[in-house]
């Protein structure tokens, strides 16, 4: 069993408005300009998270200092799980994940353009 929880699209929209929740995408550049992105999210691909979320190391990004919860998504999920995963090892403790982007779509959460 995995230490982060999956949650649905309408809890992620839920969340979405919230202080201290972190919607982080961790798909392509490439990916993100063809479909767009959750409004307001975080972009960093899935190479780059242990650099960006690693307290204490100069590419530290300090959004990560103030959320209290993260919620990460991709294309299929694949991505979005090993991305918890790593987090939770980072010592982040409410980490979920809503797998798909379409997921959010569908449910007619707000989506930028790039």
């Amino acid at each position: 069993m995995s230490a982060y929880r999956h949650i649905s699209a309408s809890d992620a929209i839920a969340l979405h408005a919230r202080p201290n929740v972190m919607l982080l995408d961790v798909r392509s550049p490439v990916e993100i300009a063809q479909t767009g992105a959750v409004r307001g999210a975080k972009r960093i691909t899935a190479m780059e998270i242990a650099k960006a979320a690693q307290r204490g190391s100069p590419l530290f990004d300090r959004d990560f200092e103030r959320a209290e919860t993260i919620v990460v998504y991709c294309a299929i999920g694949a991505r979005s799980a090993l991305v918890a995963d790593t987090l939770r090892g980072m010592g982040y403790s409410d980490v979920r994940t809503l797998n798909q982007f379409k997921d959010w779509q569908a449910a007619g959460g707000p989506v930028e353009s790039f």
